[in-house]
């Protein structure tokens, strides 16, 4: 694990519309620009075709990664791919893990378009990725 070494920053606001992605943005724009590793992890997205993290990716200039779940929502990977041949993940990335399409609260989503996530499944995926 390398948390040790690793600077979190945790974005968090009171409400929808704040700012919490531009200031995501900001924080990855200026990693990149500094070529400090980074990661925009979004776990859980809602409101799906709008991405947080191919927005951040965008200003960031890095790629945008979905997971598989994310994906069946209809987001899909874009922006630069890394090396085919590297086995570690770039040093820039916006990733987004889970999605659904109505722009609801998460379990509200579950409840109109199915694909639930356990709290476990959700934990699991979040911590398998800050430790990669």
């Amino acid at each position: 694990q390398r948390h040790d070494k690793m600077r979190l920053a945790t974005v968090w606001g009171s409400g929808t519309a704040v700012g919490k992605t531009l200031v995501s943005a900001g924080l990855m724009r200026a990693a990149a620009a500094r070529s400090l590793p980074s990661l925009f992890l979004k776990p859980v997205q809602t409101g799906v075709p709008d991405s947080d993290g191919a927005f951040v990716a965008r200003a960031a200039g890095c790629q945008h990664v979905v997971g598989e779940h994310a994906a069946a929502a209809g987001l899909s990977t874009s922006g630069p791919s890394p090396s085919a041949a590297s086995a570690t993940p770039p040093p820039q990335r916006a990733l987004t893990l889970f999605a659904w399409r109505p722009a609801v609260s998460p379990h509200v989503a579950v409840e109109r378009e199915g694909r639930g996530v356990s709290d476990a499944e959700l934990r699991r995926a979040t911590v398998a990725e800050i430790d990669r």
